[in-house]
């Protein structure tokens, strides 16, 4: 089941992570997306805007991973985090962006022993360009215009 879910509420997240505990099973996979952006100046930086991204990229896929971990006790399974291509390498068209999933990253590799400890495998899945609201209006389309391969985000 999917289900769109506004990252920085919380409490909505947990809740939709919570039904799915009653139907997990051993191989069952679960995603965590999350992506917001919205400067690409750090002079233009406020702390509300940088607030804003980490609670979304990092502090929503921390929260999110200790509920499917709850809701994996006892059987395993496997965890999949939407990161990017912005988590491995320097991304200096959106630094906020880019330092918040090479925190996504970091948070994957640091928690995967414990998790393995549960029977329950994390991977970072880091995509390149992905055609979303993120883009902006006309995004995709103007990045395929300069020759980019676009996925869309069913294909990630």
């Amino acid at each position: 089941m999917i289900r769109p879910a506004q990252a920085t509420d919380l409490e909505t997240v947990r809740s939709l992570l919570r039904e799915y505990a009653a139907s997990l099973q051993l191989e069952d996979l679960r995603d965590l997306p999350a992506a917001v952006e919205r400067c690409r100046r750090l002079l233009d930086l406020d702390a509300d805007l940088v607030h804003n991204v980490l609670k979304v990229n990092v502090e929503g896929v921390i929260i999110g991973t200790r509920e499917l971990a709850r809701a994996m006790a006892g059987h395993g399974g496997a965890i999949s985090i939407t990161a990017s291509l912005a988590g491995i390498v320097g991304h200096t068209q959106s630094p906020v962006y880019g330092a918040s999933k090479w925190a996504v990253v970091g948070w994957v590799r640091a928690i995967a022993p414990q998790l393995s400890e549960r029977n329950i495998t994390i991977n970072a899945v880091c995509p390149g360009l992905v055609d979303t609201p993120i883009l902006g209006p006309g995004g995709g389309d103007i990045m395929r215009s300069m020759g980019f391969k676009m996925l869309t985000a069913e294909e990630v």
